[in-house]
């Protein structure tokens, strides 16, 4: 009997050059040793970018010119500039694996300027959002996730890889094992979220340190990228918070911290961080809070408003 090929899960369809062109870029990502997370970020954007192209009677690397790019660039427009950058930057790293491997001579983004991202800091949740969102949840599991994404700053992709024996019941320590850039660290949660994950391990019974920290409801598996994005759009929808993006919640942990006083090194290992670029640009809205108060409570100008 003969076997059935085996499918993988970040790969795209070979009926042409440039499917096979996405498949050995993805390979290499593979043999780099890249992230599952990065890996399904350019299976997805370069799946749809291959879709626009097929459309166009795309088929082979060399007819890809600056102005389709443009083209497909331009058609997120109306997405966030967030969302439209990340399907410029997937290309333009596509393209350059294409020049290094020979398969171009020169690479049909050097001459496309990257969608411009907005220098503001979108604004964190507040108390209130925070308090909507916890009304909201329907069970323990959805409480601790909310609480594990505000308390600990992890991303998405941390949070699903996190096992139960990445979890300290006594010191609230999470060992992030898979990292971006697969770096290792040890970031933490209080006492409230200790409580909560705790309730919620003690909900599903006896469960091994190997097993997914968080599963779902139905099949008890490790909850995937869609799955959570689904569950934090469900409680957005009910608590009317919007919107309720797992970065929204590592951004409000930032500027929370900051706000609390903690010092930039610090809180860049606890986020896994290397450079401070990042959140430089939070700490200028934790200064605009500083300006607020001394505008509204500054000694000289308050004392001489009394008069004589």
């Amino acid at each position: 009997m003969t076997p059935k090929p085996q499918t993988h899960p970040y790969r795209v369809p070979e009926t042409s050059s440039l499917g096979r062109a996405v498949n050995a870029f993805l390979l290499d990502c593979e043999a780099r040793n890249l992230t599952t997370g990065t890996l399904r970020f350019y299976h997805q954007r370069l799946s749809t970018f291959l879709t626009f192209l097929d459309g166009q009677g795309v088929t082979d690397p060399a007819q890809m010119t600056p102005a389709l790019l443009r083209t497909f660039i331009a058609s997120y427009a109306k997405h966030s500039p967030y969302y439209q950058h990340q399907h410029a930057r997937a290309i333009k790293t596509f393209c350059g694996f294409l020049v290094r491997e020979g398969s171009l001579t020169d690479s049909p983004m050097r001459v496309v300027r990257m969608p411009r991202l907005p220098k503001e800091v979108l604004d964190p949740f507040d108390a209130g959002d925070v308090h909507d969102l916890l009304e909201a949840c329907e069970c323990d599991r959805d409480r601790a996730v909310v609480l594990t994404l505000l308390d600990s700053g992890v991303r998405a992709s941390e949070l699903l890889a996190l096992d139960v024996g990445d979890f300290d019941t006594l010191t609230g320590a999470l060992r992030v094992r898979l990292g971006k850039g697969r770096k290792q660290r040890v970031t933490f949660v209080g006492t409230q979220t200790r409580n909560a994950i705790a309730r919620y391990l003690a909900e599903r019974g006896k469960v091994g340190p190997s097993e997914p920290l968080f599963v779902t409801l139905t099949g008890g598996t490790r909850i995937q990228f869609f799955g959570l994005q689904s569950l934090l759009h469900r409680l957005g929808r009910a608590a009317d918070v919007k919107p309720v993006g797992a970065h929204r919640f590592r951004r409000t942990f930032a500027i929370e911290s900051l706000r609390a006083g903690m010092p930039l090194p610090q809180l860049a290992a606890l986020m896994g961080h290397e450079g401070l670029a990042v959140l430089q640009r939070y700490l200028r809205l934790v200064d605009d809070d500083l300006r607020a108060a001394h505008e509204a409570h500054g000694a000289v100008d308050k004392l001489l408003s009394k008069g004589r």
